[in-house]
């Protein structure tokens, strides 16, 4: 069985919505899709990233100022 190793440029077109991307992983069995730990912590860490991102800029505090 051949796997298809999804990478996290691969994954973060899939999530948002490349046709070609989309495509492919919709005709490949589930079974034979694929990704690394290291994908997985990319895509959580830059989640998060920008969720912090958008909090911060959201904060009447922003740009945060030193003493």
């Amino acid at each position: 069985m051949k796997l298809w190793v999804l990478d996290t440029d691969m994954l973060t077109l899939w999530l948002r919505g490349h046709d070609t991307i989309t495509a492919r992983i919709v005709a490949t069995p589930p079974q034979q899709l694929a990704t690394t730990i290291i994908t997985v912590e990319e895509l959580l860490l830059r989640g998060l990233d920008q969720n912090m991102t958008s909090k911060t800029k959201d904060s009447p505090n922003f740009p945060a100022t030193s003493p």
